[in-house]
């Protein structure tokens, strides 16, 4: 009769041996756990070191601890499942894993994820379309819908298409605009789009009146019953002072109504206002200031003429 060999085991999934003596060896039939006495049995070790695999098909099992692999290997691929991740690094710094929904690079480490490639990295979609072309010594080109949209080049950047911002957009060279778009201005007072300054005094101000800059530096209330108060630099207030915006040129909503649709506006002999009818009294300045834009809600073209002409009457 041939001798049997039987093995400490057990039927249940997950039980380990609390002590094995030193070479003593137990396994888990139903998960597959192997498990061995250290050297002077003084623990458990579950580790299977072997000095090389060899397989013509699938290596397939489970592993309920880590798989440690100090060498290479070639696989036709290694398969995890959702939540299972593969860790590189002593400290597992860099894991990659699919989590049920989206596929994850986990970088934990004190460095950077760099990624190197020869002479280009692109980032491709499904379809094996551009979406990010990365070029050693070279651009960087991005896409929409395998269309090129943003290029960075030698002498700076390319954009095809419109460029939206929210906020400024500020140039330390020269900004060649091709068409400087200007929409009429909503009915809330002081909504603009157009050219604006930030310098000069004063406080208190009314959104949506006309000021005149005056030689010292800052801006009155422009008045056409004098030249002193309605020569020069004119704009409207955007805000309580200088420091929110005095525009210059534009679309803009006044505090007030000045006219009818179309009508010619001249700056009115009423403190801070335009109107549609041009100043008359002696020694009133009539001076252009734009055009009405809307019958009741203030909006107007602002952009006051150079010229002026001082009524003798």
């Amino acid at each position: 009769m041939a001798s049997t060999i039987k093995l400490k085991n057990s039927t249940t999934a997950g039980n380990a041996p609390s002590s094995l003596a030193q070479g003593e060896v137990a396994i888990n039939v139903a998960d597959g756990g192997l498990f061995y006495g250290t050297v002077g049995g003084t623990s458990v070790s579950s580790s299977l070191l072997l000095s090389d695999i060899t397989a013509s098909g699938n290596i397939s099992g489970s592993i309920n601890t880590d798989l440690t692999i100090g060498n290479t290997g070639s696989f036709g691929y290694i398969q995890m499942n959702d939540g299972k991740e593969i860790a590189f690094g002593n400290s597992q710094d860099l894991r990659i894993f699919h989590d049920g929904s989206h596929s994850r690079i986990k970088d934990g480490g004190t460095g950077q994820i760099k990624i190197q490639g020869g002479t280009a990295v692109n980032i491709i979609s499904p379809a094996d379309e551009s979406m990010g072309v990365f070029t050693a010594n070279g651009g960087v080109d991005l896409y929409f819908n395998n269309q090129k949209k943003f290029e960075v080049e030698t002498g700076g950047v390319n954009v095809t298409g419109h460029v939206t911002a929210s906020g400024n957009i500020s140039a330390s060279g020269t900004l060649t605009v091709k068409n400087n778009k200007f929409f009429k201005s909503t009915e809330t007072v002081a909504n603009h789009q157009g050219d604006v300054v930030f310098f000069g005094s004063g406080t208190n101000f009314t959104p949506g009146t006309i000021r005149h800059y005056k030689s010292d530096g800052s801006w009155e209330i422009a008045d056409a019953d004098a030249s002193s108060t309605s020569d020069g630099l004119l704009a409207v207030a955007l805000a309580t002072a200088p420091s929110g915006g005095m525009l210059l040129r534009g679309t803009v909503t006044l505090n007030h109504d000045p006219g009818a649709v179309g009508d010619v506006l001249y700056l009115s002999t009423t403190g801070g206002r335009a109107t549609s009818t041009a100043p008359s009294g002696n020694t009133d300045i009539v001076r252009i200031i734009g055009y009405c834009l809307d019958a009741s809600n203030g909006q107007i073209w602002f952009n006051p003429d150079n010229t002026f002409v001082e009524v003798n009457a």
